[in-house]
């Protein structure tokens, strides 16, 4: 067999192994972008194929039993786990609708409709886009603005519901600015409750912006959540950076755990804005 491996961001997560090496199974990240991840359960596909087994003398590969079924298998379960990525979602579903509509059997306006309905659906699940620090988080959510707003500026409330935010509480109010100490507790702290005292400057019911006043084992925290009014609800984003005072070694690991930090965070607010 051929040595094949997948590297994302620097990192190799899996590879199909030579005959000298053992084989591994593990699941494609489902975090990779669109592309990399069809590639990666592909390949993970492919090495569910073929057993591997160590010998004294040799090493042999196990025949593959039903070929054919198992290819077409292997084909359905990909389209299965990448077509449906919400990033693919919204353009095949508007090719299919607009297809149907084009020969008659949906009128154009509703085929409209019906794909804004889609592509909500498909926005509906948190996305991440950024690495090392500087993330963009988008999700859709089934709130009037002013109730996403509500929910969003309701700073002591966030404590003991949020992944990380152990405490919180607002110190001081001045015009549109608010400051608020919040104390962090999550995996990207290792354990570790870290507080910091945040500026937040509010500009109802669109946009909250935030930078760091002071804080512990934190260079620099910033960012800003927007609230943008769609069809059916709003569509929320939060854009944030963050620079940890951390070992260099340290760094891959931390943000790898604030990147799932973040999209846990998304789902929560999405669930907070919409339980009315």
């Amino acid at each position: 067999m051929q040595k094949h491996h997948l590297k994302h961001r620097g990192r190799t997560f899996f590879h199909m192994p030579t005959a000298e090496e053992g084989i591994g199974l593990p699941a494609a990240p489902a975090h990779l972008e669109p592309a990399a991840r069809a590639l990666a359960v592909g390949l993970e596909l492919l090495n569910k194929q073929a057993v591997i087994k160590r010998r004294p003398a040799r090493v042999k590969a196990a025949e593959k039993i039903n070929a054919l079924a198992e290819t077409g298998l292997m084909l359905l379960r990909l389209l299965w786990r990448t077509l449906l990525h919400p990033a693919l979602l919204r353009p095949l579903a508007a090719l299919m609708l607009l297809s149907v509509a084009g020969a008659g059997g949906l009128a154009p306006a509703h085929a409209g409709a019906a794909t804004a309905l889609v592509a909500q659906v498909a926005a509906a699940k948190p996305t991440l886009r950024g690495q090392q620090g500087n993330y963009n988080a988008s999700v859709f959510v089934a709130v009037p603005a002013k109730r996403a707003w509500a929910v969003l500026v309701n700073y002591e409330a966030m404590a003991g519901v949020m992944p990380d935010i152990k405490e919180a509480k607002v110190l001081r109010r001045t015009g549109s600015v608010v400051e608020v100490q919040q104390t962090y507790q999550a995996p990207y702290t290792f354990g570790r409750r870290i507080k910091a005292v945040l500026s937040m400057r509010e500009t109802p019911p669109r946009q909250l912006s935030y930078e760091l006043v002071r804080g512990d084992q934190i260079r620099e925290l910033s960012g800003t959540w927007t609230i943008t009014p769609v069809a059916g609800g709003v569509q929320l984003r939060h854009q944030i950076r963050v620079d940890p005072e951390v070992p260099s070694f340290v760094r891959p690991l931390y943000f790898e755990l604030m990147e799932t930090n973040l999209r846990q965070s998304m789902t929560i607010v999405k669930r907070l804005m919409e339980q009315g």
